[in-house]
């Protein structure tokens, strides 16, 4: 498959201006002087096909009047000589490409030994079938393009990209494509979704670390009293205290004070523990700006 960018046209906007481009898929090189062709700048003696942007050849669109330009083609063996006058209506259509503000595009499909021609129509963003020629290109070919102007209103023509394509294997990368875009869509929810969430935990966030400033503060006033405990009973080995019914009891004070140190082992931990999440959250918070 092969797609033909191009622009033709002139300065002057001149409806004077005449030939065209010719796009030859050649079976063979023949051995004469191409430089001398009158066929489009090339040879009219080919062997092959060939696709001529023929802006000579013009009508009015019936369906709204606009100005359309001629495409035609023809197969050669090389023995006669080719006149576009002689080419069928079958081998024509017409679409609208001479001083177009944009490039066109033509396409030309080669699949069992048929050529397809199609346009491109900017209106219905879409090619167009054209017409197609029957042609043995199976040992392969040449392609050859080649440009000539009117003597009036001189055209420039302008061939901005060729493209050679398998269409198998466009089709392929058609669906790699897709599916591509399938996948970035997916990311992109995925993405959203995991950034509301984390939005909406945001004031879970502020609660969590409004808690644990609380706690911190409950943990460091009973670590404070632990300490007075401490300090006051410490040349203390027994103490004697009344329980709410009135009974006398012998507290151990060597005990308090072990068991108050692994409290405040405790709590010390717990206290680190709290300001690594504090961190934390300050770190998801940043992240989720």
């Amino acid at each position: 498959m092969i797609d033909v960018e191009f622009v033709i046209g002139n300065d002057v906007q001149s409806v004077f201006g005449t030939n065209g481009i010719g796009i030859f898929v050649l079976q063979e090189i023949l051995s004469k002087d191409v430089s001398k062709g009158s066929l489009f700048g090339y040879s009219s003696e080919f062997f092959g096909a060939g696709v001529f942007l023929n802006t000579g050849l013009r009508k009015r669109d019936p369906a709204n009047g606009d100005r359309v330009e001629g495409v035609q083609g023809k197969v050669s063996d090389g023995s006669q000589t080719v006149n576009t006058w002689d080419i069928p209506n079958d081998d024509t259509c017409y679409f609208h490409y001479r001083e177009h503000t944009e490039a066109n595009t033509l396409r030309l499909h080669y699949k069992n030994k048929i050529i397809d021609v199609f346009y491109f129509d900017k209106a219905k963003s879409e090619f167009m079938p054209c017409f197609n020629l029957e042609v043995d290109l199976t040992a392969g070919g040449y392609l050859a393009l080649s440009g000539s102007s009117g003597v009036w209103d001189e055209d420039f023509h302008v061939v901005k990209s060729i493209k050679t394509m398998n269409p198998n294997k466009v089709d392929k990368s058609h669906h790699g494509e897709e599916a591509k875009k399938i996948k970035g869509q997916k990311y992109l929810e995925t993405l959203k979704s995991t950034q509301d969430i984390m939005h909406k935990n945001r004031l879970k966030y502020t609660d969590m670390k409004d808690l644990i400033v609380k706690v911190n503060k409950e943990i460091s006033k009973f670590m404070a009293q632990t300490e007075i405990l401490q300090g006051v009973v410490r040349e203390e080995i027994t103490h004697t205290v009344k329980d709410p019914q009135g009974n006398t009891q012998t507290v151990d004070i060597a005990k308090i004070n072990e068991d108050s140190r692994h409290i405040m082992r405790d709590l010390t931990i717990l206290n680190r523990m709290m300001n690594y999440t504090f961190e934390k959250i300050d770190y998801l918070e940043q992240i989720m700006k």
